[in-house]
This record gives structure tokens, C-alpha cells and sequence, in this order.
């Protein structure tokens, strides 16, 4: 969407110089008020006809582009996952907002990687740190599949499943995925596995 836009602009700009060299063509070979008049007056109903449909294209291009973000931030909701991404030339983390529902933190700070580790259990703490250091120092490109648990803002222990995966663009490494709470899947199993132990020794 931002690419259309600028390209509408540019086509703009080109038209207000095209039209500009166009006047100073007129009133040189006619030398007189009254044509540098007439050819001003048709050439700002032209303009104006530009700067309407532009305006109007613009308003559908944005329209366009917040239905698109509601519908991502709907299928985000359904999927009940946190989307999370990295890159290397800025440093800044994007992760979606379903985090602070995990987290129970509902401040507009700005989350980074430091303190999303500062969430993670000790136990858990150091190999996620140095899976992502490895990762990141040595730009390694691969799919992943993690497993950790996390204290929240209100004490409770949540186990949290991290997919991604690493890649390069151009000369920017990235990181990116989801993760989602599977506490409550982890427990099932965890009951499924002792029945089946307590059957066996039955």
C-alpha cells in the first residue's frame, strides 16, 4: 500500500512540472496576458481534476488497507498464537498483541528480546538465550521448534511452544514465528501419561 501511494505522488510531482514547463511555453510563444490567462485557467481545472481522483484513489487505498489489518488481526485472534518477528539491521522486535494476554503486562512498553527473557523460568532461561545468541552471532538459517516455561505479571506458570524459523534478505537476518500457550495441553498429557502408568501396574 505505502509503494502505491509514493507512486501516486511522484505521478503528481511529474504532472505539476510538466504543466509548469507547459505555461512557460504558451506565454513564450504567444508573449501575451491574455493566452497566459486562459492556458492558466484550463490547466488548474486539469489540476484539480488530478488532485481529486488522486484523493479519492488515496481514501481506497487506505480503506483497503485497515479491512486488511482487521482481518489479520482477526485470524491472529482465531489462531490464538503470539506472532513475533526479528531482524538484525534495526534490532526491534515486532510481536503481535496477544502477548500481553500470556504476559498479563498491559503497558504500552516496547517489548525486546532482553525482556522477554527476563520472563522466562530459570530453568528454561539459559538455553533459549543461547539458542537465539548462536542463531543470531552466526546468522544460522533454520526451522525451529521450542519449549519453555514463563513466570507472568501475576505469578502464574505457563509453558509456551516457540516455532520459527531464520532467514536472510539481502544482507538482513531475520527471525520469525509464533508462539502460543500449551499449559493446559501439557497437563492433559501429563494425566494421560499417569492413568496410563497407574493401568499398567494394575
Amino acid at each position: 500500500m505505502i509503494l502505491n501511494l509514493k507512486k501516486y505522488r511522484k505521478f503528481n510531482i511529474l504532472i505539476i512540472i510538466s504543466l509548469c514547463i507547459i505555461i512557460y511555453g504558451i506565454s513564450s510563444f504567444f508573449g501575451n496576458v491574455e493566452s497566459l490567462m486562459i492556458s492558466m485557467i484550463i490547466i488548474m481545472v486539469f489540476l484539480s481534476y488530478v488532485i481529486v481522483c488522486s484523493h479519492k484513489k488515496h481514501n481506497k487505498l487506505l480503506k483497503l488497507a485497515k479491512n486488511n489489518k482487521r482481518k489479520y488481526n482477526l485470524a491472529i485472534d482465531i489462531l490464538d498464537v503470539v506472532i513475533w518477528e526479528w531482524e538484525s539491521e534495526t534490532k526491534e522486535l515486532f510481536i503481535s498483541p496477544k502477548i500481553k494476554d500470556i504476559l498479563r503486562n498491559y503497558t504500552k512498553e516496547l517489548y525486546t528480546f532482553k525482556k522477554l527473557l527476563s520472563y522466562i523460568s530459570e530453568d528454561d532461561k539459559e538455553p533459549i538465550k543461547n539458542f537465539f545468541y548462536d542463531l543470531i552471532q552466526n546468522n544460522i538459517i533454520d526451522n525451529f521448534i521450542l519449549e519453555c516455561s514463563i513466570i507472568n505479571d501475576i505469578g502464574e506458570k505457563i509453558i509456551i511452544e516457540i516455532q520459527g524459523k531464520s532467514r536472510m534478505k539481502g544482507d538482513v537476518f531475520f527471525i520469525s514465528g509464533y508462539f502460543k500457550d500449551v499449559t493446559i495441553k501439557k497437563h492433559k498429557e501429563n494425566i494421560n501419561t499417569i492413568d496410563k502408568f497407574v493401568v499398567a501396574l494394575l
